[in-house]
């Protein structure tokens, strides 16, 4: 995906299936909103969270929602931490 279009800072909302693509309603960290139309949506959180904040139009299928409600966030149980060291000494 070409870098120009990926748009960051924003959480969505709300996405709506359209008859040639998605709406797709999102707001900023500071609760400015947008609107935008695309032809496709990636998704890069774990489903349950997705189903969790994110409503959906038409609603998603009552079996796509169960298997997502069942899907194992990965490494949630386990502690994550971040390493910054003062050269890149791995190369």
């Amino acid at each position: 995906m070409p870098a120009d279009k990926a748009l960051t800072g924003q959480i969505v909302r709300h996405l709506e299936r359209l008859p040639d693509g998605v709406a797709l309603n999102s707001e900023n960290d500071i609760g400015q909103r947008m609107t935008c139309k695309v032809g496709q949506v990636l998704l890069t959180v774990p489903p349950r969270q997705a189903l969790q904040h994110i409503q959906f139009t038409p609603a998603l299928p009552n079996a796509l929602t169960a298997q997502w409600q069942q899907s194992a966030t990965w490494m949630a149980p386990h502690a994550k931490y971040l390493a910054v060291y003062d050269r890149p000494f791995w190369r």
